[in-house]
């Protein structure tokens, strides 16, 4: 039987967009870059929810808490 994996979701876009400003990133093509991720996992941020991994990932680059813009899937209304 496969483990269930956590998921999260973005809850707050706007203040994504402002990380991304204030982490000096352009755009979802160089923070994929940044972070090592692929690109589809950013086009699809706001309608897909993300592994533990990409949105650590991605935390790192933005330097921001993960509990700023994500919440667990259990928890979080898309």
């Amino acid at each position: 039987m496969r483990k269930r994996k956590d998921k999260y979701w973005l809850v707050d876009s706007d203040k994504f967009d402002a990380a991304l400003v204030k982490a000096g990133v352009k755009n979802k093509h160089d923070l994929a870059e940044k972070a090592k991720l692929d690109y589809s996992i950013l086009t699809h941020i706001y309608s897909r929810p993300l592994t533990p991994r990409s949105m650590t990932k991605i935390c790192l680059v933005l330097n921001v808490s993960a509990d700023d813009l994500f919440k667990p899937a259990t928890t979080a209304k898309k």
